[in-house]
């Protein structure tokens, strides 16, 4: 297979780009970036010299590159090399460090060039895979803004100190209302942190001690008990997913089976 690449952005995710690519026969020529580049290597090996040092990555590894740095990238072996790249502009990694109790004017250093740790390998490849399939705004949002905690907090040179989640009943019940009125919208963290009164990250974890879910959870739970008063009421499957949120139908047959254990489809013939 020939040598592939193709970069993104989303039109409301403002400072993150995202790059996947597939390369045969392809090095880079010694560079660097401005932005964080944070990616999963998915096939073959992730060769590059960085800092010093040369790495040979293989598949099922997080790879992490500091604004600036000098490095270099080829495929390792004889294997096509195949990964995701995010590429995080330094202004939303020092907003969210910032968010999170960190107020030193330096820029967060990751200080981990591979990490192997589960989570945070699952957390890149599901942002990326859910930004290549369309997924809504506010899945992106929250999704971008709990995989930077996870890597500012355990594998970077800063300390971070979240704010102590207090009683947020009220600004969490004014978002959820916020959401149960707009759930056909395509809503972003910043429309409800604002609702909430809340700044962004502290939003999150706040909504997720108070209902024990997500922001976006929540909000995929409210268009799915929309969608199965619409389909009682007989509207086609595809008329469903348009006028609940859903990207597409395939979007709603995906989170419909997942919660509901069916298809729209079935769900329909079945409560008709």
């Amino acid at each position: 297979m020939s040598n592939q690449s193709h970069y993104w952005t989303l039109p409301k995710i403002n400072g993150v780009e995202f790059f996947k690519a597939q390369y045969t026969d392809f090095s880079y020529a010694p560079h660097f970036h401005e932005d964080y580049a944070i990616g999963v290597v998915e096939h073959g090996v992730h060769a590059f010299y960085y800092r010093g040092e040369n790495f040979a990555v293989t598949p099922n590894y997080v790879v992490t590159c500091q604004p600036g740095e000098v490095h270099t990238g080829h495929p390792g072996n004889d294997l096509a090399w195949r990964f995701r790249m995010l590429y995080i502009q330094p202004s939303v990694m020092c907003e969210v460090s910032e968010d999170l109790g960190y107020h030193i004017s330096t820029l967060p250093f990751i200080n981990h060039t591979v990490i192997s740790h589960p989570t945070v390998i699952q957390a890149v490849r599901k942002y990326h895979q859910s930004a290549d399939m369309g997924d809504s705004t506010l899945s992106q949002d929250v999704q971008l803004r709990e995989l930077l905690q996870v890597v500012l907090s355990h594998f970077s040179d800063i300390r971070l100190v979240p704010p102590s989640i207090t009683n947020e009943k009220s600004p969490i019940h004014r978002a959820k209302q916020y959401m149960q009125s707009h759930y056909s919208d395509d809503i972003s963290l910043d429309d409800i942190a604002q609702v909430a009164h809340l700044s962004k990250s502290y939003f999150i974890r706040a909504f997720r001690k108070h209902e024990g879910i997500s922001p976006y959870a929540y909000l995929v739970q409210v268009r799915l008990n929309r969608a199965k008063t619409l389909l009682k009421d007989g509207l086609p499957v595809v008329d469903v997913a348009q006028q609940t949120g859903f990207f597409d139908q395939s979007h709603l047959i995906r989170y419909f089976k997942r919660f509901l254990g069916t298809t729209p489809g079935h769900y329909q013939m079945t409560i008709g």
